[in-house]
């Protein structure tokens, strides 16, 4: 958007792609162009809140997902440790296996 002075009046036109290239479109002149700009500011606005939003949430996500991680992290070494303890072992890290006892004992 921008206001371009003609003869000593203000003109709003609008930037837009036309076949790839920038051109400037007519909007319009006095309280119309006015209005129009108004309203172009108030969308930008929101689309700037909207995409503020979205980075917080995004930010919150991704806190969420390392706390989840962390979490399940540290439950595996809990299980890990109570495996060990109660006599199993992991064969060549698959699956938890009991020890057997030793044979005639």
């Amino acid at each position: 958007m921008a206001w371009r002075t003609r003869q000593g009046k203000r003109y709003l036109y609008k930037t837009v792609r036309i076949a790839g290239k920038a051109r400037g479109v007519y909007v319009g002149c006095g309280q119309v162009a006015e209005t129009a700009y108004a309203k172009m500011l108030q969308a930008r606005e929101d689309r700037s809140k909207i995409r503020e939003a979205r980075q917080r949430a995004k930010s919150d996500l991704q806190e969420a997902n390392d706390l989840a991680q962390q979490t399940a992290e540290d439950f595996e070494l809990l299980l890990r440790v109570q495996l060990l303890v109660a006599g199993f072992y992991q064969h060549a890290r698959g699956r938890w296996q009991a020890r057997r006892k030793g044979r005639g004992k």
